[in-house]
């Protein structure tokens, strides 16, 4: 996932940008202009740190409102209401003595509401650089266990904590006018849900959302 990352911020650093910094607007009054709103859509690349499993192989839609308030001007406070598909996905290979090798597919997929909390700080003319922390519930859950043998499903009910906080590092790019590009890197403060809850077949007693995302957002 970090290749791509860098791939898109490469290509950010060539392209073309009209206008000024987005944050330096007057309102219709003349004055310095201190709230913008919008709309945000991106991607999700997620894993679970704790189970069996590696790789950012879970993609999941996060999509919302956001908004800014310029403190002064290079120090912003942002603050967004974001749906946001986290989890993970994994296949492997099991040698069993029964039927040979077989894959085995494990998939989670939790559905959050998120509210982010951050400060950024505008490092150049047209990026800024954040820091904060994201509240996440926890409003759907799956998670499932599939060998590719017949009557061998292993499905359990959700079993996740309701509540999510996360550490929450963001860079943005504005590519033109109102639009900008930006990745962020989150992680759970704390267990995704308990260790009593966590069967031995689906990982160690302390689990993590763990994920990267790309997004595109619209100020006004």
């Amino acid at each position: 996932m970090g290749k791509y990352v860098l791939c898109l911020w490469m290509l950010l650093a060539s392209a073309n940008v009209f206008g000024q910094n987005y944050f330096m607007q007057v309102d219709k009054n003349g004055r310095d202009k201190l709230f913008y709103a919008g709309v945000a859509l991106g991607i999700n690349a997620s894993q679970i740190d704790g189970d069996y499993f590696s790789g950012y192989h879970k993609a999941g839609l996060n999509a919302g409102i956001i908004s800014y308030i310029k403190f002064n001007p290079q120090l912003y406070g942002n603050m967004e209401l974001l749906y946001s598909a986290k989890g993970a996905r994994a296949v492997q290979e099991y040698n069993s003595p029964q039927v040979g090798t077989v894959p085995v597919i494990y998939s989670a997929k939790l559905n959050y509401v998120e509210i982010p909390l951050l400060i950024h700080y505008q490092v150049q003319e047209h990026t800024h650089a954040g820091i904060g922390l994201s509240y996440n519930r926890l409003f759907s859950a799956k998670e499932a266990i599939d060998e590719i043998i017949p009557n061998s499903i292993n499905r359990r009910a959700p079993n996740f904590k309701q509540e999510d906080i996360n550490l929450l590092l963001s860079i943005a790019y504005q590519l033109s006018g109102n639009l900008f590009a930006r990745a962020r890197y989150q992680y759970s403060l704390t267990t995704i849900r308990d260790a009593a809850q966590i069967p031995i077949e689906f990982g160690t007693p302390s689990q993590h959302n763990n994920l990267f995302a790309l997004q595109f957002f619209i100020l006004f």
